[in-house]
């Protein structure tokens, strides 16, 4: 096998050999390149001839160029240009074109021109590669570096040296670019003259173009490549107001051109010279503006060349385009404007004042206030603002026009005026901006409004004043020309219209006349007219004349009920934007503005009413009755920050006292040092000491509407200051008394006995018996200790009564000792233990009272934010006669631990316990305010014994009717199953008069006397029987209808059938029905049970208007 296969091989080396013998012996026809397989044709200077990619087609074979038996010849890789390259094969000959190329070559000529850098020409150049394939770099590439190039002279070929390194490629090698001398044509810029403010030049405009000695090259440069010299505006000024400065235009470092310009001293630059010159002025010169002197103070050196200066350049600013403001500085605006604004602001005030005294005023916020005395004055001015020519007026109107300007406000809007001042050694941050003083002086049309209104309340006074002499009657004013009133109403509202808000004109005009009757001339008119006529437009006409002025009469309430109503809205907002748990105080802390108006509004509502009459009292009912009805009711009103102390006159004088003590402080603030103002603070504080502790708290919750919620005690100087007036007043006196300096840091026991003591009065009035005897405690230890600062004498002479009659207090309790369900003890203080003895049931039937009058207050007023009030009036006075009475046995009793007791002893059962007369307290008030609310007269109520011994008597039956209603009474119920006690009921209240009867009714809106008996009558004594039920509504009715008798003898009633019947036939129809059932219910055998009931409980009150009736028929 290995033998045939060598055999095999053998044969076919020899049959290969004699084909390519054959081959070579056979003729080539044709030769040439091979499109397919063309050889490279581009080559970089110095690099070999590449053979490699060509092949030559030989009759249809391809045979490589660089294989046996082709020459290839004519190839000079040294030699730049196109060479001839000849390739020889089996002797034929052809031939092909290569270029040799330099490595680098310039896309084109490139020429700069002297002072260029390279980039300026851009250039590109064209790099082969080693295969013959070209690409284009620009000069900019990264990958590309250019050295040598330099074109300080000139040089026609200056050969630049390359290196192109990027992603494996690096070549290197040379290229000639030609650097020659410029021609320079220059236009100058379009801007040739300049203010003095305008620091750069512009060379908008300019234009430079270089060309190359032959043409062919030029450059226009850009005139933000150029640069120059001699450009100095600064040496223009004020002294050297103008000058012609020469130019020097450079380009890349050589000067090409020259041009002139002119620059001349700038209304800008005499605004920045005006700034620099008062930024100087020190503002830290603030001072209190005052009614006598509403200017704003001036920095001392602000001389009056500098108050002219600055409201020229001011006015100057104003005028300025936006590129002028634009070099004007922050700083250097509010140089000028501050001094400007001020000196314009003082300015105009000032000659307000002097053109127009005793004309109108404008106080320092603005407010104008009109003052003319007389109808010569108000002409005068209005003559005088009228006048075009006056030297005033356009001085007024030029102010104003400087100082109602936007731009104040878009620019300074918060720039303050005045730096941080020191006032009396305390630095004042016055946050006073320039707009904001500059908006009080009003716009230059205002006064020309304040004119009209002059003119037209002259035009209204002659108008009335010729029609109405001073003696009149509304009979003459009815008789007048029709539209007389009318006329002289319809200019006062254009003088409302024109100055709405601004009231001051009205009085002045109203005074005027003699008996300054002017309004009370149109209210009387319109108010007979609005009567007589029923007319709508007299009513509103009257509406529209109370914007302006009242009758004088109800003018003089109009700033007390104002400021009342302000003061209460003012404490309602804060109240409900306050949160305790914030731990921070509202700015307003104390009530006593609002209850002072309240006081003031009140009394002068009863001097109104006590005129009686009937327009003063319509106009008081229309405008003035709702804001004291929600001063008093209201939310943070009269009766909610008093609360139970409303009617108490011990209070009440402690606030008399307070309020004159306050008033006269807030009028002058000196008065705390004179000898008055110590006597009346002591007695009101030694007034406010002898109080009962519970009246202590509602004076104390009074005077701060949030009390409790404050984070911070009344009396005592929480946070380092104290909240209200009343505190200071006190602190004030008995401090400086005593010679105790609060600023010093040495002890003083005096003042640390006093702060314990108002401490623990404070939280007595709380009812706090934990801290109250706490602070007692330290009162008594730095008491009995050793005295530094004041003498123990001295304090004793001015407050040894409040701290005897504390410790008085503090002895009634003791600390015990308290064994806790858990077995843990613990102390706590408690009231000391005192036998009630024969009392006790006075204390329990007390407390018993006391739980009707509270259930009913809780239904009339407690619960209204979640229902409608229930009237249960009647049940309440029950309940509070019968307080009266065991409240008068307790306080009867000779025993004094009892009458304490009463006092201060903390009684009832749970976690809360407070003496019954706090109770008592409370229960009084109510009963004061709830006579006030029915329109019941205390006095008449309180002579009316018989029937406040009826409600005490059948208290039990009003509550026993309130719970037929659904009141959740849990006292002792009326028993109606006992006959003779519902017939002495019913004796008791017909046997009282006819007055009382009718007061009982009056209060008894839920109807629970009669009602109670009607429903007894249907659910409980006739349930089963009609006709019983009936007769007993019947009987009612019957009494009532003598009541109304009683009454009004003459009196009579319109039936919904249009038919009318005195009161006396209609009580005798209703007893004949009466009568006749009862006959027939009497006759009946099978009503024999029921009719003896009927009997038992009615039956004298059958038989008592029996006789009445009876006795009226026969009369």
């Amino acid at each position: 096998m290995k033998k045939s296969l060598l055999s095999g091989i053998t044969l076919f080396l020899l049959l290969l050999a004699s084909l390519m013998t054959f081959a070579a012996c056979k003729s080539v026809e044709n030769v040439s390149l091979d499109k397919n397989n063309q050889p490279q044709t581009v080559y970089v200077l110095g690099n070999e001839l590449d053979l490699s990619k060509g092949k030559l087609n030989v009759d249809g074979n391809l045979v490589a160029l660089n294989a046996e038996g082709v020459t290839v010849s004519g190839y000079d890789k040294n030699t730049l240009g196109e060479q001839t390259i000849t390739v020889t094969y089996a002797e034929k000959t052809i031939q092909y074109t290569v270029t040799v190329v330099p490595r680098f070559r310039a896309a084109e000529t490139y020429v700069y021109f002297i002072g260029e850098s390279l980039t300026d020409a851009q250039p590109r150049l064209n790099i082969t590669r080693d295969d013959g394939t070209p690409f284009t770099v620009s000069a900019g590439d990264a990958a590309l570096t250019i050295t040598g190039f330099d074109s300080t002279q000139a040089n026609d070929a200056l050969s630049l040296s390359v290196v192109y390194d990027k992603d494996g490629e690096h070549y290197e090698g040379t290229f000639e670019v030609a650097v020659v001398e410029p021609k320079v044509t220059f236009v100058k810029p379009r801007k040739l003259s300049y203010g003095s403010h305008e620091t750069e030049l512009s060379l908008v405009g300019a234009s430079l173009r270089l060309s190359s000695p032959d043409g062919k090259t030029t450059r226009n440069v850009s005139y933000s490549e150029l640069t120059t010299t001699g450009f100095k505006p600064s040496a223009v000024t004020a002294d050297n107001p103008s000058a012609t400065q020469t130019i020097t235009v450079s380009y890349r470092g050589r000067e090409v051109a020259t041009f002139e310009v002119t620059v001349d001293y700038s209304d800008v630059s005499q605004f920045k010279d005006a700034a620099k010159q008062l930024s100087t002025l020190d503002w830290a010169c603030y001072r209190y503006p005052t009614a006598d002197d509403p200017g704003m103070a001036y920095p001392a050196d602000a001389t009056p060349e500098k108050k002219d200066l600055s409201v020229k350049m001011l006015k100057m600013y104003y005028g300025f385009s936006s590129s002028k403001t634009s070099y004007i500085t922050q700083a250097e605006l509010e140089a000028v404007a501050r001094l400007a604004v001020v000196y314009g602001y003082n300015t105009w005030l000032e000659t307000v004042e002097s053109a127009f005294s005793g004309i109108f005023e404008i106080d320092e916020v603005g407010e104008l206030t009109y003052l003319c005395a007389t109808r010569a004055d108000a002409k005068r001015g209005a003559e005088k603002i009228a006048d075009k020519e006056d030297a005033d007026m356009k001085q007024l109107t030029l102010l104003a026009d400087m100082l109602d300007n936007g731009i104040l406000d878009a620019k300074c809007a918060n720039t303050r005026i005045y730096s941080p001042t020191v006032i009396e050694g305390e630095t004042i941050d016055v946050d006073l901006t320039i707009p904001s003083l500059a908006s009080v002086i009003p716009e230059a049309s205002y006064l020309n409004r304040v004119g009209e209104v002059l003119e037209w309340a002259v035009e209204a006074h002659d108008a009335l004043d010729d029609a109405v002499g001073t003696k009149w009657t509304v009979e003459d004013l009815k008789k007048l020309p029709e539209g007389t009133i009318d006329d002289v109403y319809q200019t006062l509202t254009e003088i409302n219209a024109r100055d709405t808000g601004n009231t001051t004109i009205y009085p002045l005009l109203n005074g005027w006349r003699e008996k300054e009757d002017f309004f009370e001339i149109l209210y009387r008119y319109y108010y007979a007219d609005m009567i007589e006529n029923d007319s709508a437009s007299s009513l509103r006409r009257i509406d529209n004349l109370s914007a302006m002025m009242f009758p004088v009469p109800l003018e003089e309430l109009r700033v007390t009920y104002t400021y009342g109503q302000s003061a209460q809205t003012l404490l309602q907002a804060y109240k409900d934007s306050y949160d305790p748990s914030s731990g921070e105080l509202p700015a307003l802390v104390e009530s006593t503005l609002l209850l002072y108006f309240y006081e003031q509004a009140s009394d002068q509502a009863e001097t109104i009413l006590a005129l009686n009459d009937d327009m003063y009292t319509f106009l008081y009912t229309l405008y003035y009755a709702p804001i004291l009805s929600e001063m008093l009711t209201g939310s943070c009103g009269y009766l909610e920050l008093r609360g139970a102390s409303a009617y108490d006159e011990a209070v009440q004088a402690i606030w008399n006292d307070y309020f004159d003590l306050w008033m006269k402080y807030s009028e002058d603030p000196t008065y705390v040092d004179t000898d008055e103002f110590g006597t009346k603070t002591r007695a009101m504080f030694e007034a406010f000491v002898n109080l009962m502790p519970n009246q202590q708290m509602y004076f104390i919750q009074s005077l701060y509407y949030l009390y409790p919620d404050l984070p911070a005690t009344a009396l005592y100087p929480d946070h380092d200051t104290l909240f209200s007036d009343f505190a200071t007043f006190i602190y004030t006196y008995y401090l400086t008394e005593m010679k105790v300096d609060i600023t010093s840091e040495d002890a003083n026991t005096a003042y640390d006995v006093f702060t314990s003591l108002l401490l623990a009065l404070e939280w007595y009035a709380n009812g706090d018996i934990e801290n109250f005897c706490e602070w007692m405690q330290e009162a008594q230890t730095a008491y009995n200790g050793t005295w530094e600062g004041t003498s123990k004498e001295t304090f004793d002479s001015y407050l040894g009564f409040f701290y005897n009659r504390y410790v008085t207090l503090f002895n009634r309790f003791e600390e015990k000792t308290i064994e806790g369900s858990d077995g843990q003890t613990s102390t706590e203080w408690v009231y000391k233990e005192v036998s009630l003895g024969d009392a006790q049931t006075s204390f329990e039937k007390l407390a018993d009272a006391i739980d009707g009058t509270s259930l009913a207050k809780t239904y009339i007023e407690d619960l209204t934010d979640f229902m409608d009030p229930v009237a249960l009036y009647l049940p309440f006075l029950a309940s509070y006669e019968r307080v009266r009475i065991y409240a008068g046995e307790i306080l009867a009793n000779e025993d004094q631990n009892i009458k304490d007791a009463y006092y201060f002893m903390p009684y009832g059962e749970g976690n809360y316990k407070e003496p019954l007369y706090y109770s008592v307290y409370v229960a009084d008030d109510a009963y004061t305010r709830y006579l006030a609310t029915l329109g019941i007269e205390k006095t008449k109520y309180e002579e009316a014994t018989a029937l406040r011994k009826f409600l005490s008597d059948y208290a039990d039956y009003f509550w026993t009717a309130a719970k037929a209603m659904g009141i959740p009474y849990v006292g002792t119920e009326f028993d109606f199953n006992n006959a003779q006690t519902v017939s002495d009921m019913l004796k008791a209240f017909y046997s009282l008069s006819s007055d009382e009867q009718v007061l009982l009714l009056s209060v008894d809106s839920l109807n629970l006397f009669h009602g109670g008996l009607e429903t007894a009558a249907k659910q409980l004594l006739f349930a089963d029987n009609e006709d019983m039920q009936t007769l007993v509504v019947r009987l009612l009715k019957v009494q009532i209808a003598y009541i109304a008798y009683q009454q009004d003898p003459d009196g009579s009633s319109t039936g919904e059938d249009g038919v009318t019947t005195t009161y006396l036939e209609d009580l005798l129809n209703l007893w004949n029905q009466t009568s006749a059932l009862y006959e027939r219910l009497k006759a009946d055998g099978t009503q024999t049970e029921a009719f003896a009931k009927f009997e038992g409980c009615f039956g004298d009150m059958y038989n008592h208007y029996a006789e009445i009736c009876s006795g009226l028929s026969q009369s």
